[in-house]
């Protein structure tokens, strides 16, 4: 009779040596002779997986786990053959059930989470890499993955730090060095990103992806034909990539090759869409929807910026809930409080702040004022908002933000104000004024009265359709932005954020300037010299030559402040007007003349 010792000896033998082909035989008459051995059948369902024997191996873990209905490692290989299979959900319920029976199974965690981040389903993914991560804090896969799902939920900072703890173990991870680059872009720290991309090239001088990633930044820095030449080879050469397409359909107005640009990035979606994940098909949709709309093809330009919002729309925004928020706003910040309530003695008339809806001017106001020499351009900071994530903390109350600003005491507003300059670039320390243009502060100018009684702020304003139509046409990162991705969900909005600016004026005592965009386009320099004025400056001819200024700017409208003003965003929405209906249903009775 046949040695079962020997035999199971010798299986393991062979695989150590990964000569499977010749570990198949032993172990098929190993599981003959004990067939109700459940790790032998596991052992040859792991064989016949590896040598793409499917079938065989699905059939081997099913008679393991009849077997050993708990054994979570058969559980974990049948999910693996599923995968391999392309029977999704049949893995992740395998993956699950391993789970089930071993709490601490990382690489079952962080498989599941890949499935869930291959259905798009990023939020409950992070759930699975965050345990993987737990039991096995050395999981790289499980870290790169961590970072690619945040970043797909626009959480770029942690996404960062994610791929830096991956850096830190493995500083040759090509991949993750490319990851942490796209991701440095998105937060405008180019010269960074660019470091980041050359450490790749490094490694592998042919990375197309590193080489299509320091062109992005060669873009998004103004130097438009370096970045040309940089792509041209792939374009050349028939490359395929949604990357590549899509900065092709950034470049392709200066060089008369929009054809050619949408050509290629159809292609892709064509071909590829299967395979691309939702981010890369977004981003392909958007690219065309602004090369459809500047060859005034309205209805293919409309049909992809829908497609493109689809694509972005697991970020639900609740409108009723988002009313309910400005009334709270509207309640804790009544003009008894707001007359009543705490400042801070430290006084600085050194911030401006440039708010309103997105796509309202607020990049144009901020450029013509950072073009004079006494004002530094801050761009969109953040700070005011962190702080209201963290006020509940630092006040030490189970009150949430609005309400906790009951605690705010004069003493923490002047630490509050202090740690905001703390938190400027140290190039900005000099400057006469100081611009803070992240629009969604008008959320917050109850908290901005308290802590910078001095502030000036001048609230942007544009025709409420061109500002939500450029909205819904503006490819956003941040979940944030989530109200944009649908234009009914973007008339409510519109219609509380209105409601919140008429409640500002009325009971703050901080000096606003209101600055229409059409009042802008029509006499820039009449307007730009009162913006100047307002913010307690004399007079310098830079700011009429905006476009000319070397800062580098990372907001949506990039490209937009490095032309001269111009008119052609204007009742932009009449070419769009037959798609309109649910936006101007939603903004009615609440649309400003």
């Amino acid at each position: 009779m046949e040695d079962k010792s020997a035999l199971k000896d010798r299986v393991i033998k062979l695989m150590r040596e990964n000569k499977l082909e010749e570990a198949l035989a032993p172990c098929t008459r190993l599981c003959q002779l004990a067939p109700d051995d459940a790790e032998a059948w596991q052992t040859l369902s792991t064989i016949n997986g590896k040598l793409e024997h499917f079938a065989e191996a699905e059939a081997c873990s099913r008679r393991a786990i009849a077997i050993k209905p708990d054994y979570a490692d058969a559980h974990s290989n049948l999910g693996k053959v599923f995968l391999r299979l392309g029977r999704l959900d049949e893995a992740l319920a395998s993956f699950r059930q391993a789970i089930q029976f071993d709490p601490k199974f990382s690489s079952a965690y962080c498989n599941a989470a890949n499935i869930l981040s291959a259905q798009d389903r990023d939020d409950e993914a992070l759930a699975y890499y965050e345990q993987a991560l737990q039991h096995n804090p050395g999981n790289i896969e499980a870290r790169h993955n961590l970072g690619v799902a945040l970043s797909r939920l626009g959480r770029i900072e942690e996404a960062s730090v994610s791929y830096g703890e991956v850096l830190r173990l493995y500083p040759t991870a090509v991949e993750t060095l490319c990851n942490m680059a796209d991701g440095l872009i998105i937060l405008g720290r180019f010269d960074e990103a660019n470091e980041y991309y050359q450490r790749a090239l490094a490694l592998n001088p042919d990375l197309i992806q590193a080489h299509v990633g320091r062109a992005r930044v060669l873009e998004k820095q103004g130097n438009y034909d370096e970045s040309y030449e940089c792509i041209k080879p792939y374009l050349a050469s028939g490359v395929e990539m949604p990357e590549l397409a899509t900065l092709y359909a950034l470049l392709c107005r200066r060089y008369n090759r929009c054809n050619e640009a949408v050509e290629l990035a159809e292609k892709v979606l064509a071909r590829k869409a299967r395979q691309l994940g939702r981010f890369p098909r977004m981003q392909l949709h958007f690219a065309l929807g602004a090369l459809y709309d500047a060859a005034q093809n309205y209805e293919h330009a409309f049909s992809h910026y829908r497609q493109g919002n689809e694509c972005a729309a697991d970020g639900e925004f609740n409108p009723q809930e988002h009313v309910r928020f400005v009334d709270r706003i509207i309640t804790t910040f009544s003009a008894e409080r707001v007359k009543n309530g705490p400042r801070a003695a430290m006084r600085s008339d050194q911030p401006v702040f440039i708010l309103g809806m997105p796509r309202s001017g607020t990049s144009l106001v901020e450029q013509i004022l950072a073009s004079h020499p006494a004002v530094y351009g801050g761009g969109e900071l953040d700070t005011v908002i962190k702080f209201t994530k963290t006020l509940p903390a630092v006040l030490s109350t189970v009150q949430s933000y609005p309400e906790c600003v009951e605690a705010l005491t004069q003493e923490k507003c002047d630490l509050l104000a202090r740690d905001y300059f703390e938190r400027l670039n140290t190039d900005s320390m000099n400057a006469v004024r100081i611009t803070d243009k992240m629009p969604a502060n008008f959320l917050h100018l109850g908290l901005i009265n308290m802590l910078f009684p001095d502030a000036r702020v001048i609230h942007c304003m544009r025709d409420p359709l061109d500002t939500c139509l450029s909205c819904y046409f503006q490819q956003f990162f941040a979940y944030a932005y989530a109200y944009t991705f649908k234009l009914e969900h973007l008339g409510v909005y519109y219609r509380q954020y209105r409601r919140l600016m008429k409640h500002w004026h009325d009971v703050l005592p901080l000096q606003i300037m209101d600055v229409r965009y059409e009042d802008l386009v029509a006499d820039q320099e009449a307007l730009s010299r009162a913006m100047v004025e307002f913010c307690g400056l004399e007079w310098d001819d830079h700011c009429l030559h905006f476009h000319e200024s070397d800062r580098i700017i990372n907001t949506a409208s990039y490209n937009q402040v490095r032309e001269k003003i111009h008119n052609k965003s204007i009742a932009r929405w009449k070419h769009y007007e037959p798609y309109l209906g649910p936006l101007k249903e939603a903004l009615k009775d609440g649309t400003p003349a």
